[in-house]
């Protein structure tokens, strides 16, 4: 948990001073009229959940946290390449999923590997 804050802390150093919003982010779907400013957004729910999202800024989701502030709060990492794709995504258990692309433009990856917590890799095609 202490290399999930540091990184947490490090990030939010690089993606400068965020305001908090009171809209929840769009779950890897943009609004393409609003820009995403970066830094730190912070939502409540109807039953007190607290959720932050860490944009770079290029406006991607790099961190998401869950439950902020509870036992159950939980961390998801994401990294990008120069051109918005997503790269990599790991999840609070540890679980890390990698994206492959045919070219730099493309949005939609051709392959995906899961790496478990364990080190157990798979790999799939993604058809589109």
């Amino acid at each position: 948990m202490r290399k999930i804050a540091a990184v947490f802390l490090a990030v939010m150093c690089l993606a400068g001073a965020g305001g908090e919003s009171s809209a929840p982010p769009a779950a890897g779907k943009e609004d393409a009229t609003a820009e995403p400013k970066p830094g730190v957004e912070r939502t409540k729910d109807k039953g007190g959940r607290i959720t932050e999202v860490v944009r770079d800024r290029r406006g991607n989701v790099i961190i998401r946290r869950t439950n902020v502030g509870t036992p159950k709060e939980a961390t998801w990492l994401y990294t990008y390449s120069q051109t918005d794709q997503l790269l990599s995504e790991q999840a609070p258990d540890g679980t890390r999923t990698l994206y492959d692309y045919e070219g730099p433009e493309s949005k939609k990856p051709r392959r995906v590997k899961v790496i478990g917590p364990d080190g157990k890799e798979t790999e799939r095609t993604k058809a589109y």
